[in-house]
Formats: structure tokens, C-alpha cells, sequence
């Protein structure tokens, strides 16, 4: 189906988002009646944007400000490579950049801390939304819902489709509450935490780890059908996220009877690897339509105007990419 989006979309007040995303850190003042401190001016205040990275902690990988809303980073946009401890810090932003949603992709040298010393490889990628001290599989359902909402929400900002974002995920995954767009559950899991939020990080550090195997598992081959059908790689990681949200239920299920049958206990949860978890409907590939990824296209194009349009289209190349920074636990 094809639709096309008025403009001024979101035409109220989004520096509400910084309110409600305080992980983010920002530098210096809002816009005001200087010239030097709007978006595209080339001076004033700057920003940036920190956090890190798990599946495990992903060491080696690149994030970046998708200033361009294609979900993935190009060359010309603020990016940087995490640390040792999946670690990101983004720097030299201006207030507008800072707005932008966030890419990770994996490198060929990216490790994961669960198996150091073993590659990841190329065709890991997660999205997360401005503000984000996390950048997971979570951040990535939660950035691909606030897209998806954009067009049946015109009344709502940015900052309020990632509120409701969240808590949808929260609420399927049973653990209301937890803003999974600012929760580390490996630093929760191994720290001072009670046993039931400990055993609470060990649940879904595990689910998060299954959902980053099926992106690593089908992304890549997903992109390439888009493109024999002219689609962008954007709309196929979408649709990729939306078959994956859909069947979170059916996820849930087979991670908890995995559990069960290994024990159920902490220390067997923390054991587990994706792979040990059969899911009894993983994605396939060959089962999308070249019908649902034009019309995710579609949509695909709406958010990106949408957004584009609050915040403005200063694409302009910035960051000095060093490493640093921390994540958020619950």
C-alpha cells in the first residue's frame, strides 16, 4: 500500500527529547537568538552522544549518527569504534546531529566478549534511538516501533513515540519498568544486583542474544532480495525487525523452555548461548514478499521525511569518534 506524508508532521517542541533521554550527553546550550548555535551554522555549542554496545560487549564495531536515516553508516557521518569494553563516544555533534538515531554495524574485526578472540564478521547491525546509553537488539525493536508509529501517530513527537516504544517492548518481554534503551543486563547480571534482577539480566541478556543471532542470520541475505527488487537496505532491516517483534511471543516461549530444561537456575541461564535455543518459527527470508518491502519502502520514506522535517537536514560531517563512555543499568 502507498501513502503519501504531509509535511510539518512534528512541528512542537523537540527538545522534550533530551528531557526524556538523559544518557545522552550534551554539551553546551540549546538553540537560541544567536545565529552560531543553530543547526547548520558551523559554530556554538557542540554535543555528543556515548554509550556502549552488547550483544556481548561488542569490541571493534562502528557506530555513527545516521544523519541520513538510510540505517547504516556512511563514511561522511560522526562515527566511532567501540573499545575493549564495547564502549562508544561520539564527539563534536551539533545539537541537531545529536537528535539523529544511532547505527552499529560489525566489522570484520569486531569481537564479542562472550568469545573473545572470535570474530563476529560483517552483517551484525542494531539501531537504536537518540539518547540511547545502550545499543542492543532491544534499542533496535524500540527505534524500528518509533518509525513504524510515525505514520499513525501525527499528533505525537519524537520523544513520545519513544516512550510508548519502550514500553511496549518492556511490557512483551515481562519486565515493565525497564527502559531497555538505557539498561546494560551483563554489568546488571554481574554486579551488586538483587537475585531476582540478577536472574531478571541473565533472562534477557539470553532473549537479546537470540534476537541479535536471527539479525546476524538473515540481514545480509534480506538486503540483497531488496535490492534485486529495487528496495533500499533500510526497509529490509525493517522488515527484518517487524517479523522479529511480531513473533517475540513465540521467541519468549522457546527461550523459557530452553531455560526450563536446562535447569532454570541462574547459573544454567548464564550458560546458555543463543544457539542452544531452538526457535519453532525463525525468520525466512524466502517467505517476505517483494510486496512487503515496497511497502515498507514506503513507509520507510514517510519516517524519513518525518523526521527530517523536525529536525532539519544538517547532514553536515562531524565527530571525532574516540571511545569512552558508559552504559546504563536499571
Amino acid at each position: 500500500m502507498r501513502f503519501s506524508q504531509s509535511k510539518g508532521r512534528f512541528s512542537r517542541n523537540l527538545l522534550a527529547a533530551a528531557i526524556l533521554t538523559p544518557t545522552l550527553v550534551l554539551t553546551g546550550c540549546f538553540f537560541d537568538d544567536d545565529d552560531d548555535d543553530k543547526p547548520g551554522s558551523g559554530g556554538g555549542s557542540t554535543s555528543s552522544a556515548s554509550g556502549l554496545v552488547y550483544d556481548g560487549y561488542l569490541i571493534g564495531a562502528t557506530v555513527c549518527v545516521d544523519l541520513n536515516l538510510n540505517k547504516g553508516c556512511d563514511a561522511s557521518e560522526p562515527s566511532s569504534t567501540t573499545d575493549a569494553d564495547g564502549n562508544f563516544n561520539i564527539t563534536g555533534l551539533t545539537e541537531t546531529q545529536a537528535k539523529y538515531p544511532l547505527v552499529m554495524e560489525s566489522t570484520a574485526d569486531t569481537e564479542d566478549s562472550d568469545n573473545l578472540g572470535v570474530k563476529v564478521g560483517t552483517g551484525l547491525k542494531f539501531l537504536a534511538p537518540a539518547g540511547s546509553s545502550t545499543v542492543s537488539a532491544y534499542s533496535t525493536i524500540i527505534q524500528a516501533k518509533i518509525e513504524a508509529k510515525l505514520a499513525a501517530n501525527p499528533n505525537k513527537t519524537l520523544a513520545e513515540l519513544k516512550t510508548e516504544a519502550t514500553t511496549e517492548l518492556a511490557t512483551a518481554l515481562g519486565v515493565s519498568g525497564v527502559d531497555l534503551a538505557n539498561y546494560d543486563p551483563i554489568a546488571t547480571k554481574a554486579g551488586t544486583a538483587s537475585d531476582a534482577d540478577k536472574l531478571t539480566a541473565a533472562k534477557l541478556h539470553l532473549i537479546n542474544q537470540v534476537l541479535s543471532n536471527q539479525v546476524k542470520q538473515n540481514l545480509d541475505a534480506l538486503e540483497a532480495k531488496a535490492g534485486n527488487a529495487g528496495v533500499s537496505a533500510g526497509a529490509a532491516a525493517a522488515v527484518l525487525l517487524s517479523k522479529l517483534d511480531g513473533g517475540l511471543a513465540t521467541i519468549l516461549a522457546d527461550v523459557e523452555d530452553t531455560i526450563q530444561t536446562a535447569g532454570g537456575g541462574y547459573n544454567e541461564i548464564v550458560a546458555l548461548q543463543a544457539t542452544d535455543v531452538v526457535l519453532t518459527n525463525p525468520v525466512d527470508v524466502n517467505a517476505i514478499t517483494t510486496d512487503e518491502l515496497e511497502d515498507q519502502q514506503d513507509l520507510e520514506d514517510a519516517a524519513k521525511e518525518a523526521i527530517q522535517e523536525e529536525l532539519g537536514e544538517d547532514n553536515s560531517t562531524g565527530g571525532t569518534g574516540a571511545t569512552g563512555g558508559t552504559g546504563g543499568t536499571i
